[in-house]
């Protein structure tokens, strides 16, 4: 007999998010390495690699997975911090701390 405690069902949302980093025609290796990176993550590319993308679903990954943490994403335009939080809302709700 196993007194192991089963894994809580995944809700709605973190479904959402494992759906759209674990599809490879939707996020690379890399990227899907990267959001799911548990400490702080640096992220060099070319231009338009993904990167605002990829930082968006790491935000959106920990506030479904880890949503008592805190999330910081630093980037030198507005223009950046507003793709980045659509790039989240686009699979749930994030908090006002992230």
């Amino acid at each position: 007999m196993s007194t192991e405690t089963p894994a809580a069902p995944l809700t709605a949302a973190q479904r959402r998010v494992l759906e759209r980093v674990d599809d490879p025609c939707l996020t690379s290796r890399e990227q899907a390495d990267a959001v799911k990176n548990g400490g702080n993550c640096f992220l060099t590319a070319c231009p338009g690699a993904g990167k605002t993308r990829t930082v968006g679903l790491r935000l959106v990954y920990h506030a479904a997975f880890h949503p008592d943490d805190s999330v910081a994403a630093v980037s030198h335009t507005n223009t950046a911090i507003d793709a980045i939080h659509d790039a989240a809302r686009e699979l749930t709700a994030i908090p006002d701390h992230y």
